[in-house]
């Protein structure tokens, strides 16, 4: 078996220092949080940093990205094609507006349109969403599958960014943001009573293998029994990451991930978001380098 490079990043892409995700700037300066109409844009946006580790600096890149008929190839709704052909067709004319501008700050990205004089703006990105929305999190959290030229397997998108569920069950406590219990259902249905606990995990064809907490760090974190009733007197949390962080679930995710490779040829690297899964507090992991 080939050696692997076990190691904690602390990689920018995924770890954001900016609060908000998607918001509008009118004229006179004033700020929205909102989302849908023209601010779909602003999702392709953070879809784009998602899949790249950054924001497109240029308008058409941009979109050549949202032009890509790959994406779209999967979908058997008819509604939904039309919906895609009318807002492709309006950042289209967007996108191709010369006094429009398109500027990227770190992690903030705006859009501003001329006509409006508004500005779409986009702090930070799918990472973040944890800390302050979990639905849109969930919604968010797709393996991300690329070939040796860094190119993104678009059509490798369906799999499932969880860990088959006969590895998940072998352990025992899980990691959530609220001290409440988690059934077996809630792995089943993904429906879930208390939200979990992701970290972003990364792989390379060459052996290297490493998973990042940082972005956790601001968040109240609880762990519990898995499969049993709430109970108030069981002892539930609160727990800090780096005691939760068990080895023997990651070495079963690196050889699941191991063996996913061995399968899909075509894939180089890849990013999965997994659960935060352990059997007893205080398990440690020693880093290799």
């Amino acid at each position: 078996m080939k050696k692997v490079l076990l190691v904690v990043s602390f990689i920018s892409t995924f770890c954001l220092s900016s609060i908000g995700q998607i918001r509008i700037v009118d004229k006179t300066g004033r700020t929205y949080n909102t989302s849908g109409g023209i601010t779909n844009l602003a999702e392709e946006l953070v879809l784009y940093r998602d899949i790249y580790g950054q924001y497109p600096d240029d308008k058409g890149i941009l979109l050549d990205f949202i032009l890509n008929e790959e994406r779209y190839d999967r979908t058997d709704s008819l509604l939904y094609l039309d919906q895609i052909s009318v807002r492709r067709k309006t950042f289209t004319k967007l996108l191709k507006n010369r006094r429009n501008k398109l500027t990227v700050s770190r992690d903030t990205c705006s859009f501003y349109i001329a006509k409006t004089r508004t500005t779409i703006q986009c702090i930070g990105g799918v990472a973040e969403l944890q800390l302050l929305d979990s639905y849109m999190f969930r919604r968010w959290t797709f393996s991300r599958f690329y070939d040796k030229d860094g190119n993104y397997l678009q059509a490798l998108t369906s799999e499932s960014p969880f860990m088959p569920r006969e590895i998940n069950m072998r352990f025992s406590k899980i990691v959530t943001t609220e001290p409440k219990s988690l059934n077996e259902q809630d792995f089943v249905s993904h429906k879930w009573s208390s939200p979990p606990v992701l970290i972003p995990i990364t792989m390379t064809r060459s052996g290297v293998f490493s998973y990042d907490v940082s972005c956790l760090k601001s968040l109240q974190l609880f762990y519990q029994e898995f499969g049993k009733p709430f109970n108030p007197d069981n002892t539930i949390g609160p727990i800090s990451i780096e005691d939760a962080i068990d080895s023997d679930y990651l070495d079963a995710i690196k050889a699941y991930l191991e063996d996913y490779m061995e399968k899909n040829e075509e894939v180089d690297s890849l990013r999965v978001w997994e659960l935060v899964l352990f059997n007893s507090p205080g398990t440690k992991v020693v880093q290799q380098h």
